[in-house]
């Protein structure tokens, strides 16, 4: 049997954990330490798929291998990873395909002419292009008010802007942005678990409040649910994705589910926990299970309703945090969190990735989970 020996890319608390509990050695490369994290080896830089960024860390990690397998635990590190793995000598993956779960343009490029259904896009150009009024008039009359510009590669919603008139466009910067019409409508992700290019494990996150509210598993009728798990397949599929944790997240509009994107790594949003309080298994050993080649054991139906609850009240000085005991002991709640106190600085809320705290929820069905909610929403306040 091989002798595993992992180098992880952009630090996960659970995936370390997960290949700790294993006694899987691994090295590991971040932007800022993590001494806990139980690592072999460390390199502490920005991560990113400059070369002399690649460079640097393999030549400062290959001591510590030679490594079976290179892990993207971030948005950030796919990219970066897929590089390594041929640096490294490690199980490889396609550039060219982790490019398009990377680049949000690219990835819309390749799915539109597989027939995916999604809102309509189209490039930012480069400096100095699309910057007269007339394109400007353009652009809207295509795409309609507001347009939507996003950042090519982030995630998490962070960089997303909003251009209502073609002065707003003209002020926007060009580079490494796309536009995108606007889509008024709930939005669901669907998560899986994919091993030899077949999809062992399919979850559905409601977002009820987008950002700050998500059920596992979705409370969807049957057949909207049919339809984003075939919108899933045919996504993975165009994609040619072998192996790894995928996280598409979907428009559902009134003429039928849209793609959104999709990330090659796995969700934040507390959905990885959701997963083991709703269906009773370990999400980040699946995880780490799928990375080495092997088949996800995870359980196929769900126990449980369950939900989070991400606390961020807003930027500025934190005046009292009120009602968090009486939170605590409410039968459906599992675990409730803040993590600031009266006196604290809150920074401006610029990604679904940054929070204050969190309360996970577990109910019998969705009637007692929506009413657990409802209880927190009026009882937890952190006034700022």
């Amino acid at each position: 049997m091989e002798e595993l020996r992992v180098l992880v890319v952009g630090f996960r608390k659970g995936l370390c954990a997960a290949l700790a509990r294993r006694g899987v050695p691994f090295a590991l490369w971040n932007a800022t330490p993590r001494p806990r994290s139980k690592a072999v080896a460390s390199c502490v830089s920005p991560v990113g798929r400059a070369p002399q960024r690649v460079r640097a860390a393999a030549e400062q990690l290959a001591p510590s291998g030679p490594f079976t397998h290179v892990i993207a635990g971030t948005e950030s590190a796919v990219v970066p990873a897929a590089i390594l793995r041929r640096k490294l000598g490690a199980r490889q993956s396609p550039v060219s395909r982790v490019l398009r779960c990377h680049d949000k343009l690219a990835m819309k490029q390749h799915l539109a002419k597989h027939g995916v259904p999604m809102t309509a896009f189209r490039s930012a150009g480069a400096r100095g292009e699309n910057e007269d009024g007339a394109a400007q008039e353009q652009v809207l009359a295509e795409l309609g008010s507001p347009v939507v510009v996003k950042i090519r590669t982030s995630s998490g919603g962070r960089g997303i802007s909003f251009a209502r008139d073609a002065e707003a466009l003209r002020a926007i910067p060009r580079r490494g942005r796309f536009f995108e019409k606007f889509v008024d409508a709930e939005e669901a992700s669907i998560e899986s678990f994919i091993h030899r290019g077949r999809i062992g494990f399919t979850n559905v996150t409601r977002y009820l409040t987008k950002g700050h509210v998500n059920l596992v598993p979705a409370d969807l009728a049957p057949d909207l649910h049919a339809e984003l798990l075939d919108l899933n397949r045919r996504v993975i599929e165009a994609l040619r994705i072998e192996w790894g944790m995928t996280h598409l997240e979907v428009f559902l509009a009134p003429e039928g589910p849209l793609f959104g994107e999709i990330a090659l790594r796995p969700p934040g949003g507390y959905i990885m926990e959701l997963l083991d309080l709703a269906y009773g298994g370990d999400a980040w050993a699946a995880f780490a299970a799928v990375e080495l080649g092997e088949p996800p054991a995870f359980p196929s139906a769900a126990r449980s309703a369950c939900a989070v609850i991400i606390l961020h009240p807003g930027a500025g000085k934190v005046l009292a945090v009120q009602g968090l005991e009486a939170v605590r002991g409410h039968p459906a709640v599992v675990d409730a969190r803040v993590r600031v106190s009266p006196g604290d600085a809150v920074a401006p809320r610029t990604g679904v990735g940054q929070d204050v705290g969190r309360v996970l929820l577990r109910a019998a069905d969705r009637s007692e989970l929506l009413s657990a909610i409802e209880f927190v929403d009026r009882k937890l306040a952190i006034a700022i």
